[in-house]
């Protein structure tokens, strides 16, 4: 399949990632560090790298884009908890076990046309802005 845009290319490695983890699998033991790629205005590419290392609690970042606000942040090794999200028009509220962080957005929000998912240990937030 050859992409027509860059976001067709990205969706394409976002896909061939994702089958083969769901085919490989990791060893047991073994913790995949997440990614995200964000196609910026101009078609630049902006990478969260998630470091490798022991975490301690949330430690969001945050990619400010021409139409979205993009949150991602790493969820501490052995957490086995879903984390809860909550929207607000400046704000994003990450909750986890029995901690909260607040994380100020840039430009305001829709609350409602918010997604948000958890993948291979990474916690990804898509704000849609208005």
């Amino acid at each position: 399949m050859i992409p027509n845009n860059r976001d067709d290319f990205y969706r394409i490695i976002t896909r061939l990632i994702d089958e083969f983890m769901a085919e490989k699998g990791l060893p047991p033991g073994s913790r995949f560090q997440g990614y995200a790629i964000v196609a910026m205005p101009g078609g630049i590419p902006a990478v969260i790298r998630i470091q490798t290392g022991e975490h301690r609690g949330i430690n969001p970042e945050v990619i400010d884009g021409e139409r979205e606000i993009y949150v991602s942040a790493v969820l501490p090794p052995g957490v086995d908890v879903t984390p809860s999200v909550a929207f607000q028009p400046l704000l994003v509220e990450i909750t986890l076990d029995k901690e909260t962080v607040a994380v100020s957005l840039p430009s305001r929000i829709d609350p409602h046309s918010c997604s948000w998912q958890v993948r291979n240990g990474v916690l990804d937030i898509c704000c849609r802005k208005v």
